[in-house]
């Protein structure tokens, strides 16, 4: 085993409790505060270049705090932390990950990221930028990050995972971020697994890319937060991908952009930044289909009529279909329409509900002398608001 040629810290122990063995608690159930001290053994500083070279970071049963990191530390090795570890940062320090860190824990013994006060903000988090396979998070507890940004684009959060990286986040907890509690908003981000994670008492849960939205797993909680939604960073869809119910809403920051298959399922339900649109380009396609009982909706940030535009479709995709979807508060723009068909593009689009919006339901392109667009099957269970209109050609 290396030798550690490293700081420790004091400890002032009472009189009272010479003799007396104690030992960590493991941390069980996710909890947004920091556990008090329990055990009598002095943490152990790492130094800022500690992380040059291959470690593994192991946990002493007998210290409450494992490790403490004082500084913003690149990791030039592949790091693997064990269960049961304790790592307090101070005020702006961080994990910058080059190489790889996997810290895998367990139910019974999570590995626990957190301030040296519990503030929301204290320190910055951990940052992947490192495509390697073996970066992963489970069983991981992220408390009080989210400060500091973590690099030149002012990314913010708990977990953030740059540009081309690679990460499996499964099990973990992240809570008391002062901004988003996982940051994957970069368009080559790669999350390749992303189940039953808890993110709670954070600013925002979740920031992600619509090139990553299929990676939203059911099983994720995203409740309880200043702002519960998921903020989708609206970069061009240039892969299939499935958008998929979460227990909280999705919300745009812009238009959103298809270059291929997006299935919607049931239930979600997805809030358009202002004067946006759903842009299905020509080698796009959309397949938005709810249920009776689970409907799509589709609604603005602003609750009034015309805060969006609507979808436009320029695709002939075979399978373009909306049903069971309810669309609130479109029709913003020229010209005012919900639902927009390019001349002989393919829809099906049948129960479906459009509401405190403006102009017709589905309006579409005829070329001169055209009778009809036999690639549109408007269907059944429309409905619009009293004075409105179903379709027209425009």
């Amino acid at each position: 085993m290396v030798h550690l040629k490293l700081k420790t810290t004091a400890l002032i122990v009472s009189a009272i409790l010479i003799g007396v063995t104690s030992c960590k608690k493991d941390e069980v159930e996710p909890t947004p505060t920091n556990p008090g001290p329990s055990g009598s053994d002095p943490a152990t500083v790492l130094d800022c270049n500690y992380f040059n070279e291959d470690r593994v970071l192991v946990d002493n049963p007998n210290a409450s705090v494992d490790y403490i990191v004082t500084c913003k530390i690149d990791i030039q090795g592949d790091i693997v932390i064990e269960p049961g570890v304790v790592i307090e940062f101070e005020q702006d320090a961080g994990f910058n990950v080059l190489t790889s860190l996997s810290a895998v824990g367990t139910a019974e013994k999570p590995i626990i990221f957190r301030g040296v006060e519990n503030d929301p903000g204290f320190w910055r988090g951990v940052k992947y930028n490192s495509s390697n396979t073996l970066n992963e998070l489970n069983y991981v507890h992220v408390h009080d990050a989210g400060g500091l940004a973590m690099g030149g684009n002012g990314e913010k959060a708990g977990v953030v995972l740059y540009g081309g990286s690679k990460l499996k986040m499964d099990n973990c907890l992240v809570t008391n971020s002062e901004t988003h509690g996982l940051d994957a908003s970069y368009q080559t981000s790669n999350l390749t697994s992303f189940k039953n994670n808890v993110f709670k008492n954070n600013n925002i849960p979740i920031k992600i890319s619509l090139n990553q939205i299929d990676a939203i797993h059911e099983s994720n909680k995203c409740k309880d937060n200043a702002k519960d939604f998921i903020l989708v960073n609206t970069v061009h869809m240039k892969k299939a991908n499935t958008w998929k119910k979460s227990d909280v809403k999705y919300r745009t920051n812009g238009d959103i952009s298809l270059y291929e298959l997006l299935t919607i399922n049931p239930g979600v339900e997805i809030e358009m930044y202002q004067a946006s649109k759903i842009n299905v380009g020509s080698e796009g396609g959309l397949v938005a289909v709810g249920t009776a009982e689970d409907p799509i909706i589709l609604t603005g940030v602003s609750k009034v009529p015309k805060a969006w535009q609507g979808i436009y479709i320029n695709s002939p995709h075979p399978e373009n279909e909306i049903a069971h979807v309810e669309f609130h508060y479109c029709g913003y723009g020229e010209p005012e329409t919900n639902v927009w068909l390019w001349y002989n593009k393919t829809l099906n689009i049948h129960d479906v509900s459009f509401e405190n919006g403006d102009g017709c339901g589905v309006n579409y392109k005829l070329h001169f002398g055209q009778a009809e667009n036999q690639n549109l099957t408007i269907g059944s269970n429309i409905t619009v608001d009293p004075g409105g209109c179903v379709s027209a050609e425009w």
